[in-house]
Formats: structure tokens, sequence, C-alpha cells
């Protein structure tokens, strides 16, 4: 696809004439990828005319493939997934990536503010905390 373009991490916008624009992140979670912690993933995402359409995270050592395609919803290898139907914030269960995020940007009480009203919250940061929300494994990230 010679004509469309391209935005990567590690190689910046490329534009292109079709409309249709690549969105790829070869190593997402690199911090982990380099400590042998086997949640890091490959991302692949298709724009068409700047809005999303289709999207893929792999996570080879997991063995899982999270895709999504506009109008033909999501699945995690063959399985069709969807977000939790969790409507109280005191039974959610929340991820996050790090404490320093928030930290950084004057927002730390926030976060644990947040902390003290759900029911319970787990740590999976890079793609990971957004995969485990897309199939309902948990309820925001």
């Amino acid at each position: 696809f010679p004509d469309d373009g391209f935005l990567g991490e590690e190689y910046g916008d490329q534009p292109g004439g079709s409309g249709f624009r690549w969105v790829i992140d070869p190593i997402d979670g690199t911090r982990s990828f380099v400590r042998h912690i086997p949640i890091w993933g490959t991302l692949v995402g298709l724009e068409y005319k700047g809005e999303p359409v289709a999207g893929v995270a792999y996570a080879p050592v997991l063995g899982q493939v999270y895709r999504a395609l506009r109008g033909d919803g999501a699945f995690l290898n063959d399985r069709r997934i969807h977000v939790a139907k969790t409507d109280k914030l005191s039974e959610s269960l929340m991820c996050y990536s790090s404490l320093n995020w928030f930290t950084k940007v004057g927002r730390e009480a926030a976060f644990l503010e947040l902390v003290r009203r759900t029911q319970r919250q787990r740590g999976f940061g890079d793609f990971y905390g957004f995969c485990l929300v897309a199939e309902g494994a948990c309820d925001f990230m």
C-alpha cells in the first residue's frame, strides 16, 4: 500500500495520499520487554481520513491477539469480547499504569481518591490494561 500514510513511535509521521494511515508501535511495554516481563505487545492501528477503523494488539508471550474492526466488534483470538457492565464505581476494578504519571501532573490526590472509591486496583501498564477493559476483565484504565 505505497500511497498509505504511516505513523510509528520510532519513525515519526510519514503522510500518504490514499486517506489511510497505519499507526504502529512494534513493542509497547518496552520496559517490561527489557526486563523479561511477559506483558508487552505489538500494536497496529488503521485510520481512514483521521478516523480509526481497525486495530490489533498482539501479546506474543501470552498467545493473545486482540482485534477490532469498526462495525464488526472486538475479539480476543476468536472469542467476541465486550466491556464490563459494572455501573457502580464502588464495585469496579480499576487498572492504571503508574502512580508516577499522576504525580507528574499534580493529580496524585485524584488517583488516591479513585483508589479509595473502587473495589480493587491493578497496575497493568502500557497496552494490556486497555485490552483488559476491552474484554471486560477490568472496568476502566
